[in-house]
C-alpha cells in the first residue's frame, strides 16, 4: 500500500508502505492534520534530536525528519518497524532510525548514552 502525506517543508509528498501487521491511521485526511500539529507543536529547528515513540510506519518520524537533527523511532511490532526504515529509504530520508522492542525494555540508560538523550519526544 502507497499513501501520500504532504511535507512540510516542501510541496512534495512522503510515500508510506504498509504491511499487513503495521499500524497506519486510515483517516488519511485527518492523519496529515495530525502529523502537521506535531510538527508545530514540536517547533523544531533543525538542531533537535527526536524520539518518536509508537512509531508505527514511521510516519510522523519521516514527517519531521526534514526538521530535525535526527529522528529516532521506537515501536513494539518489528514488522511496522522493517516498513518504517524502507519509507525512510523510499523517501530519501537519512536521519531517522527505527528500532524494535517494548518501550520499558528499550529506554534505558544505555540505549540514551548510545542514540542520544531527546530534546523533543512525540507520543502518538
Amino acid at each position: 500500500i502507497t499513501e501520500s502525506m504532504p511535507r512540510p517543508d516542501e510541496q512534495g509528498h512522503l510515500q508510506f508502505r504498509v504491511g499487513p501487521k503495521s499500524f497506519y491511521q486510515t483517516n488519511s485526511a485527518q492523519a496529515a492534520v495530525l502529523y502537521r500539529v506535531a510538527w508545530e507543536m514540536a517547533a523544531l529547528t533543525g538542531r533537535e534530536h527526536v524520539y518518536d515513540l509508537y512509531t508505527g510506519t514511521g510516519t510522523i518520524a519521516n514527517y519531521v525528519a526534514g526538521q530535525a537533527r535526527h529522528v529516532v523511532g521506537l515501536e513494539y511490532v518489528e514488522a511496522a518497524v522493517e516498513d518504517a526504515r524502507i519509507n525512510s529509504q523510499i523517501n530519501g530520508i537519512h536521519n531517522t532510525s527505527f528500532f524494535a522492542g517494548d518501550m520499558k525494555d528499550l529506554l534505558d540508560t544505555s540505549f540514551l548514552a548510545t542514540h542520544g538523550r531527546p530534546e523533543v519526544v512525540i507520543t502518538d
